[in-house]
């Protein structure tokens, strides 16, 4: 995984190169979904999902590779996944100002949305439920296509 990683960061530093990132998500994905050796390597799958947002302008580009959300599936264990949704929701918070016009990326950030609020329970503190709350706010927002 830690090679993967390293491939990624170099990938990322290139233009255009998402058909790149494609390729290496689904060698990852490859290699961990047959045996379920994901769930051993949580960390270094949030690593990856780091450097795949710090490295897009445009975190709405992610959810044209069509290997994303494949990726993202990796992430089995709910409070694993939930942190995955609110790091992506984050991002597109603060580097696109809470606008897209992609069909795509709607649905992709329905998803996310849908897993936030799924993650909400009786045992949910007020803080987690706040801050829950303002990343599915965002979808609000997207209202605005055209």
């Amino acid at each position: 995984m830690e090679c993967a990683v390293v491939w990624l960061q170099f990938v990322c530093t290139e233009k255009n190169c998402t058909k790149d990132l494609d390729v290496i998500l689904d060698d990852i994905i490859k290699h961990l979904l047959p045996a379920r050796t994901f769930e051993a390597c949580y960390p270094s799958l949030d690593k990856i999902l780091t450097i795949l947002i710090s490295s897009q302008d445009d975190v709405t580009e992610l959810f044209s590779l069509s290997k994303f959300l494949p990726f993202l599936d990796l992430f089995q264990k709910e409070s694993v996944k939930v942190e995955a949704c609110k790091s992506i929701l984050s991002a597109f918070r603060s580097k696109n100002e809470g606008s897209t016009s992609s069909p795509i990326a709607v649905s992709s950030f329905i998803y996310t949305c849908k897993t936030l609020h799924n993650s909400v329970n009786a045992l949910t503190n007020d803080d987690q439920k706040r801050d829950i709350s303002e990343l599915i706010k965002l979808l609000h927002l997207l209202r605005e296509l055209r």
